[in-house]
C-alpha cells in the first residue's frame, strides 16, 4: 500500500471528535451564511444525513466523530462565520473547545449594533457630494446670516444629487443605506435593484437606470442630518435585507442585526464602510 492509499485508509478509520459538534453545527446555522444542515452539508459535498451521522453517531460510531479529511473544510466554514477575523488557528481552538466559548464569542459579534460598527470602520475621506446644480456657479457668495449653518454640506429640499464612493480596490457588492435619527433604509440604485455590483473603483450612486439614464436622488420631505453609508461585501448581501429592500420596508432591529451579523463575518481586508453625511435644509423657510 503506497503512503497516499495509507493516508486515505487511516483516515476513514480515524475520524477526528470534535466535542459537542451537534451544538456547534447548529450555532454556524444559526451565525452563519449556510442557514440549515442541508446547506452546511452540501458544502462537504455530502447529504444532510451524513452530517447528522457525525454529529449523532451511531452504536458503532461516537458522537462529533467527523472524517479527517474533512477537517480543515469544517474549520473554515467556522472562520468565514466567526466576528473578528480569526485565523485558522484560533478557530480550531474554538472548535474543539467548550461549546459555551464558542456560542459567546458568536453573541457577542451578533448583538454589536450596526451603528457601532459603522463608527470604527467607517470611512469619511472616500466620499463625494455630487450636485446637478452649484449654489452660485462662478460667482463669490455673501455671508449671509439667513442661510443655515452646518459642518455637513447643505442640500436644499427637492435638489438633485448623486453620490460618489471610492472604493480603494475592494470588489464585489455594495450596499447603500441612509439613516435619519433611527430610521433606516436601504437605497435602491437607479437600475431598481437593492445591492449593486462594483469592480473596485470609484463608483457614482445610484448610477444609470435599465434605459441608459443617469438617475439621481433628492429629499423631498425630512429636513435634518442624513447619512448615507455604503457597504462593501465579496459576498451577496443577506437575502432578507434585500427582500426588504426591494418590498420598501424599512430595516428593523432584526435585519439591522443580520445585516452586522454577516458584516462581521466578513474578512477585514475584504470589506469596507464608505460614510457621506449631509444636511438637507429649506432655503424657502429660512
Amino acid at each position: 500500500m503506497d503512503l497516499a492509499a495509507f493516508m486515505l485508509w487511516s483516515q476513514k478509520l480515524e475520524p477526528v471528535l470534535v466535542p459537542s459538534l451537534r451544538q456547534k453545527l447548529d450555532l454556524l446555522c444559526t451565525y452563519g451564511r449556510h442557514r440549515t444542515w442541508e446547506e452546511l452539508a452540501g458544502q462537504f459535498g455530502l447529504k444532510e444525513k451524513t452530517l447528522r451521522w457525525w454529529a449523532n453517531g451511531d452504536a458503532a460510531r461516537r458522537p462529533g466523530s467527523v472524517p479527517a479529511k474533512h477537517v480543515d473544510r469544517l474549520i473554515s466554514l467556522f472562520q468565514e462565520a466567526l466576528p473578528g477575523g480569526n485565523s485558522a488557528d484560533e478557530t480550531r481552538k474554538l472548535i474543539f473547545g467548550p461549546v459555551s466559548e464558542l456560542e459567546d464569542i458568536f453573541r457577542t459579534g451578533a448583538t454589536m449594533l450596526l451603528s457601532e460598527i459603522i463608527a470604527r470602520e467607517g470611512r469619511t475621506d472616500t466620499c463625494r457630494l455630487l450636485r446637478a446644480r452649484k449654489w452660485n456657479p462662478g460667482l463669490v457668495e455673501h455671508d449671509d446670516p439667513a442661510r443655515p449653518r452646518s459642518q455637513y454640506p447643505l442640500i436644499e429640499l427637492d435638489e438633485r444629487f448623486s453620490l460618489e464612493f471610492s472604493l480603494d480596490g475592494k470588489a464585489g457588492h455594495a450596499l447603500v443605506l441612509q439613516n435619519i435619527q433611527q430610521v433606516w433604509a436601504v437605497v435602491l440604485a437607479g437600475n431598481g435593484r437593492a445591492s449593486t455590483p462594483v469592480s473596485g473603483g470609484s463608483f457614482i450612486f445610484p448610477g444609470k437606470n435599465t434605459k441608459g439614464e443617469e438617475v439621481r436622488l433628492y429629499e423631498a420631505r425630512d429636513i435634518g442630518v442624513h447619512r448615507f453609508i455604503c457597504f462593501i461585501s465579496p459576498m451577496p448581501f443577506p437575502s432578507p435585507v434585500i427582500e426588504a429592500a426591494q418590498g420598501g420596508m424599512l430595516l428593523d432591529k432584526s435585519l439591522l442585526d443580520n445585516l452586522a451579523r454577516f458584516y462581521t463575518s466578513l474578512e477585514k481586508q475584504n470589506r469596507a464602510i464608505h460614510i457621506l453625511t449631509v444636511e438637507v435644509v429649506s432655503l424657502k423657510n429660512s
